[in-house]
């Protein structure tokens, strides 16, 4: 084989390589890390700064108030996260 005949072979070789593991990534694991770093500002009581860092599509659904007073009222009385655990991503 010519040297330009095995940079090619190489070439589509390592592109094929990448190819694959890049459709072995889901949607799902890209979002998880965005989700726990999300889920961290709530837990922590950073309920301002989560509706910063939230979509649009929440933002427009709730307002930055609203969703400190829920949280207030809601997730403050449960305390101090223990663990959490992942247990589907669809």
């Amino acid at each position: 084989m010519n040297h330009n005949v095995k940079g090619m072979v190489l070439f589509f070789v390592v592109s094929l390589l990448c190819l694959s593991s890049v459709a072995q990534n889901k949607p799902e694991d890209a979002a998880k890390p965005s989700a726990e770093a999300w889920l961290a500002l709530v837990d922590s009581g950073q309920y301002a700064n989560s509706w910063d860092e939230a979509a649009q599509t929440f933002k427009s659904a709730v307002t930055k108030d609203q969703w400190e007073t829920a949280m207030h009222t809601v997730r403050d009385p449960l305390g101090k996260l223990g663990t959490r655990t992942l247990k589907a991503a669809n």
